[in-house]
């Protein structure tokens, strides 16, 4: 004669993935030139990621069971709790950071500016002109 006690049962299956890129590119071209001339400058920044993360959490024919026997025999069964759990997560991330920088400076032989990047070409006066050649 007597009580059961409670009774748990749990099935439980988890998974997870994670998948990630980072890319920090920083490019810089800093020019100074005096005189006449031509400044140029080009950059390029190509970044190419891909990140896959699969998970997957799978019970195949969980189960769980509780019978009581009580033969000729008083008494309350007790509680019973059953779970059956999968759980899955899955993240996949990239991240691109790109900086780039390009200062150029002029110097002026002829009196032209030297803030406008425009190269001077001197002649019977003085004037600043776009040229191709120094």
């Amino acid at each position: 004669p007597g009580n059961d006690g409670p009774v748990i049962q749990s099935n439980k299956a988890a998974s997870s993935a994670f998948a990630g890129n980072k890319a920090d590119i920083t490019q810089t071209a800093p020019q100074t030139q005096s005189g006449s001339g031509v400044q140029a400058s080009t950059q390029s920044a190509d970044t190419d990621q891909k990140a896959a993360a699969l998970s997957e959490a799978k019970q195949i024919a969980p189960s769980n069971s509780n019978t009581s026997v009580r033969v000729l025999s008083p008494g309350d069964d007790g509680s019973v709790t059953q779970s059956n759990n999968a759980l899955s997560s899955a993240v996949a991330g990239n991240k691109a950071d790109t900086t780039q920088t390009s200062t150029q400076n002029q110097g002026s032989s002829c009196g032209c500016s030297s803030t406008g990047g425009v190269p001077c070409s001197p002649g019977p006066t003085t004037h600043c002109t776009l040229s191709s050649a120094p």
